[in-house]
């Protein structure tokens, strides 16, 4: 099943796509303008080893998420300056006992996969992988969603804290 008609993908090849690429250790990137006032050296990287991996905190915004026919999110997004910072959908996988988001965000320069559990309200998200000008990070997002389908006001917000290899 189409998402939105726009992006064509099928939940299967969206995580079929994640999945290889966390098996490849891909890992991704963000717009430099949502990213340049927010960056710096994390000497310790929060474990006390001086390894000199850089940190990445940005804000992703998007003003209409909306909800397909499985459950999934989708939208267009704006960077921290209100610029245009591509798009993001998610698949949903539902268990016996939990229910599994897979984010996929479209970024100018890059495409980030995260993967949680939570409601649309907030959760907080792992970053698996990706492609692009983030290759190697790690880290984790808060997502908060409010699509109007759900009697909200449509807005979505994604806070990503991101660790970068050393250059």
């Amino acid at each position: 099943m189409d998402y939105d008609g726009k992006h064509g993908l099928s939940r299967r090849k969206v995580l079929s796509g994640l999945a290889v690429g966390a098996a490849a250790g891909v890992m991704v990137a963000s717009p430099a303008s949502a990213t340049e006032s927010h960056s710096g050296t994390d000497k310790n990287n929060g474990n006390g080893n001086g390894n000199g991996k850089r940190r990445q905190q940005f804000t992703l915004r998007c003003e209409d998420v909306r909800v397909d026919g499985d459950g999934g999110t989708f939208g267009e997004l704006s960077d921290e300056g209100n610029n245009d910072a591509g798009s993001f959908w998610s698949a949903i996988a539902t268990g016996s006992t939990a229910t599994l988001t897979v984010h996929t965000f479209e970024l100018p320069d890059a495409t980030l996969f995260g993967a949680g559990s939570g409601p649309l309200e907030e959760a907080t998200f792992a970053v698996l992988g990706g492609t692009g000008s983030l290759f190697g990070a790690t880290g984790v997002y808060m997502a908060r969603q409010d699509p109007v389908s759900n009697g909200g006001d449509g807005s979505g917000e994604f806070e990503f804290d991101l660790i970068l290899p050393k250059e």
